[in-house]
């Protein structure tokens, strides 16, 4: 299990996508809807994007990491089943 400042990493990654994946959302909706925004917004968008999609991947293999080293609960189960769907594996 990856740890890091003594926390498990997928504690810490999953807010990262949480965070920043809704941010691209919005941001994709604002360079869609005013013209005027896309020179900010292409390169910002275009790093999140780059960022995000290896992120979620990486965050999901280390919850199952976790998971493995922590026992299936129902509720570990259910956040596990959210993941995987989130992921779309």
């Amino acid at each position: 299990m990856i740890m890091i400042g003594g926390l498990p990493a997928h504690i810490l990654l999953v807010h990262a996508v949480v965070v920043f994946g809704p941010l691209a959302g919005l941001g994709a909706v604002v360079y869609g809807l005013a013209a005027r925004t896309r020179n900010y917004l292409a390169w910002p968008l275009g790093v999140l994007a780059l960022i995000l999609a290896p992120l979620s991947l990486i965050t999901a293999q280390v919850g199952e990491q976790l998971q493995a080293t922590r026992g299936a609960t129902d509720m570990i189960q259910a956040h596990a089943w959210r993941g995987r769907w989130a992921c779309l594996r």
